[in-house]
């Protein structure tokens, strides 16, 4: 297994991160950095606040950003059974492109599952739909299990973009079309706790579930 010698964005001393890292904590001062695959810079993270011991905790992105519609059309949803020439039953008469409202930051999860679109891509929609300000974090403090960070920033942006879709056409009567202009700013890792719940990991703040299966190696 290749190593990769870097230094430490926080103290400088020397980091020996192997080619699958993404995430890493120096040995000497405990700081953790993203390995982007030239260099590693500086992370900040944080970990979501509850009252009760979670039984695991597991590592999401939250992305920040400012982002505009740069192409929208819509078109109604077509049944397998339609005829050409028919009208859909279900659509509206004033249905026409909606100007969707955009987030300014998006959760986006950091650990990997056997399927990413139906575990990851929809526990992270549900999670930034319910995302609240008031949500109490705390400092890290403690080494985390940085094996279970699967997914870089880079890999987040490009989920956001996805993610911004499925808003988008949840909201939508017709099936929305669209391109981004974004400008990415800060990111974080925020540590979400989750307790066993059956054959699921159930999140402790919004309740939504994770099959625990999902997240077999």
């Amino acid at each position: 297994m290749k190593l990769t010698p870097l230094k430490c964005p926080h103290c400088g001393a020397k980091l020996k991160i192997t080619g699958n890292t993404v995430l890493v904590a120096c040995q000497y001062c405990g700081n953790a950095a993203e390995f982007t695959g030239e260099s590693a810079v500086k992370l900040e993270q944080a970990i979501i606040k509850t009252e009760v011991q979670p039984d695991i905790l597991l590592p999401l992105w939250l992305i920040s950003y400012d982002a505009k519609i740069s192409r929208l059309s819509s078109h109604p949803p077509r049944s397998l059974f339609q005829q050409e020439g028919t009208e859909v039953l279900y659509r509206r008469k004033d249905a026409r492109p909606e100007d969707p409202d955009i987030p300014r930051r998006m959760l986006v999860a950091a650990f990997k599952v056997n399927n990413f679109i139906n575990y990851t891509a929809d526990l992270s929609y549900e999670l930034s739909l319910k995302q609240d300000e008031r949500l109490t974090e705390e400092q890290v403090k403690r080494p985390m299990e940085y094996s279970l960070c699967y997914y870089g920033h880079l890999d987040a942006q490009g989920m956001v973009e996805v993610l911004l879709r499925m808003l988008a056409n949840k909201k939508s009567h017709n099936i929305l079309d669209m391109d981004f202009d974004i400008g990415w700013r800060e990111r974080k890792i925020l540590w979400w706790p989750f307790k066993k719940d059956g054959d699921c990991w159930r999140d402790m703040i919004y309740e939504q579930r994770l099959l625990q299966s999902a997240l077999e190696k």
